[in-house]
């Protein structure tokens, strides 16, 4: 006689009432109970559901939605992305509040809502995200970061747009140092546009900053 929804944002009670194919004054029973997991889940939304039997008239969802952090663009398209590479939605105008993925190499066929992007392209993301969360948003928590990518030769590139610099961090190694770099860099070159190479062994080559001429 009543479902309940919890832990949603981007979807209504309602829509994750309609994906679990369950109707209101129906025997349950009558449903498969382990399919409801797989029937929500068709939203590329849910990451995971759980479900608990209040009394015999009542169900509750507990609902684990994605979170959008990235996008890429293809055919004039925008998708976003979360940060296990689940692509989430398909959007007419580019967003303004994700991070741009470029230099990816999932093929086009197969960039559709629902799939996942390949496996290089989700470990190129994880880099990513872990750079992002464990030492660029450390220098400022509201950093604004617009596109990230990784390059086979040049390694791993932030653009930090509010700073206007672009920043070559290079591989992963010594992540440490170049973020007290990082950090003295952009305190010293404030509001100066321009790049900053990070990708040194910092034995006999250290960082550089090139001002944008």
């Amino acid at each position: 006689q009543k479902i309940s929804v919890k832990g949603n944002n981007k979807l209504t009670a309602a829509e994750v009432i309609k994906l679990s194919k369950i109707e209101i004054n129906k025997n349950m029973f009558q449903k498969n109970l382990l399919s409801l997991s797989k029937n929500l889940k068709q939203n590329p939304y849910i990451k995971s559901v759980s479900l608990k039997i209040i009394s015999s008239s009542e169900l509750e969802f507990d609902v684990v939605e994605r979170i959008e952090k990235y996008y890429i663009t293809v055919s004039s398209k925008f998708y976003t992305i979360d940060n296990s590479g689940m692509i989430i939605k398909e959007v007419t105008t580019e967003p303004t509040n994700l991070i741009k993925l470029s230099m990816f190499k999932t093929e086009e066929k197969n960039i559709k809502v629902g799939n996942k992007l390949n496996e290089s392209d989700i470990k190129n993301i994880e880099d990513i995200s872990s750079i992002l969360d464990n030492y660029i948003y450390t220098i400022k928590k509201n950093i604004e970061v617009s596109e990230a990518y990784y390059n086979e030769k040049i390694g791993y590139v932030i653009n930090l747009s509010q700073e206007k610099k672009v920043v070559y961090l290079g591989d992963k190694n010594k992540m440490e140092t170049k973020i007290l770099y990082l950090k003295k860099i952009i305190e010293q070159e404030k509001g100066i546009e321009g790049e900053i190479f990070l990708n040194k062994d910092f034995k006999d080559k250290f960082p550089v900053f090139r001002e944008k001429v």
